[in-house]
Order: structure tokens, then C-alpha cells, then sequence
């Protein structure tokens, strides 16, 4: 869908991951998207945000789950975003009770934690506590873009959504 927008509307598509989107090129070619204009960025999203200074339409976050990252993706998101545009984040699902968020998800990833999940039940315990992260993140962005800003959660499983809208100057909420 991104892809198409794209092409339909003459804009510029930017993907960013640290680890690579090698395969994107064959899957828009194989859907037909062939003349989209598309930068892979392989870096941070938060290497990407110092240099990146243009106004964007709409950001899909779905990256590093742990708050602090999260928090970061959503301001420099919506920092950049047209009136009018949208920022969706992925994976905020319900919470259960007992559960907090992990501070840096990338431990999980470089094995830097003793109980790093090796079960399908801690499997799951991680995966609630990165949802937890998540929804940190937005209680924390919300009060400051609240006044320009709508919400909308979207709960469908496997992969319940916020989409946050910047609102343009002179809408009424």
C-alpha cells in the first residue's frame, strides 16, 4: 500500500533499517511498482532523523520496541509530518497485568541479558513487555502533541496499531 501511494501520488518512498531491505526492490517490481521512487536507508532511524529534514505524509514505525527508541521514532515522526499526515505505530496491543517495559530491547538482540527468552512462555513475556514499551512510548509523546494531534487505536490482532494525525492549522478537532 505504501508502495502504490507512492507511485500514485509522485512521492518519494524512504525505508530505514540497520540490518537491510535487500529483497524490496524484486517484491515492488513482482506488485507491478516499478517506477516508485525508493531510498533504503541502512542505518538508526535515529542516524537517519539528524540528517533527514523534509516534511513527510505518512510513517509506518515498526523498529525497536523498547520505550526510549519507540519515543524517539514518534517525535522525530510527527516532528516532520505534514498537516495533515499520519504516523502509524504497530504492535500496541493490550496489556496484561504485571508487566513493565524494557528500557533496551537491543539486549535482547546482542544476548547481553541472563533470562534472554528461550521458552515460548518467556517468548511471550517479552513480547508483552515490548508491547508495554510501546505503549509507553506513546503516553509519553501524546501530552506534548496532544493539542495538534488525533488518535485512533486500531485493535486487530496479530498486529493492533496507533495512527497518530497532525491536524492542520484551523480544522476543528
Amino acid at each position: 500500500p505504501m508502495a502504490k501511494a507512492a507511485a500514485e501520488r509522485g512521492g518519494h518512498l524512504h525505508s530505514v533499517d540497520p540490518s537491510g531491505c535487500d529483497d524490496a526492490h524484486l517484491l515492488m517490481e513482482q506488485f507491478g511498482y516499478k517506477d516508485v521512487v525508493w531510498t533504503h536507508h541502512r542505518m538508526t532511524s535515529d542516524e537517519f532523523f539528524a540528517g533527514f529534514r523534509e516534511e513527510i505524509d505518512f510513517a509506518f514505525i515498526d523498529g525497536d520496541h523498547a520505550w526510549p527508541q519507540v519515543e524517539r521514532d514518534i517525535q522525530n515522526c510527527y516532528d516532520r509530518l505534514r498537516p495533515g499526515g499520519i504516523v502509524w505505530i504497530s504492535d500496541y496491543g493490550p496489556l496484561q497485568e504485571g508487566f513493565a517495559p524494557y528500557e533496551h530491547e537491543a539486549e535482547w538482540q546482542t544476548g547481553n541479558r541472563r533470562d534472554k527468552p528461550r521458552t515460548q512462555r518467556q517468548r511471550e513475556r517479552y513480547d508483552q513487555q515490548a508491547v508495554c514499551g510501546i505503549q509507553k512510548a506513546i503516553h509519553r509523546v501524546w501530552p506534548r502533541i496532544k493539542d495538534g494531534a488525533q488518535a485512533l487505536h486500531l485493535p486487530v490482532w496479530p498486529n493492533p496499531s496507533v495512527l497518530i494525525r497532525k491536524v492542520p492549522t484551523g480544522e476543528i478537532l
